[in-house]
């Protein structure tokens, strides 16, 4: 991830207070890193909901629009 400016990680699950397991993990692995790649955490498709293209589309257009370094965030779809 040297090279990536933004990673986003799209989780199916929540852990109340920390974010989706696999961005949590990812955070970790990034800390103490100089200048790593902002990390966009998106939960969704909680209770088998669907996660259509549309929303995929906007996805990736607030990764290709973060700057590198931003603050992580993170975000539900659809709830």
């Amino acid at each position: 991830l040297a090279n990536v400016r933004t990673a986003v990680v799209l989780d199916r699950d929540c852990s109340w207070g920390c974010g989706g397991a696999l961005g949590s993990d990812l955070k970790a692995a990034l800390y103490g890193l100089d200048n790593p790649p902002s990390v966009v955490n998106l939960i969704g498709g909680l209770g088998g909901s669907d996660v259509t293209p549309d929303q995929i589309k906007n996805i990736l257009e607030k990764a290709l629009t973060a700057p590198k370094g931003s603050p992580s965030t993170l975000e539900f779809i659809d709830l």
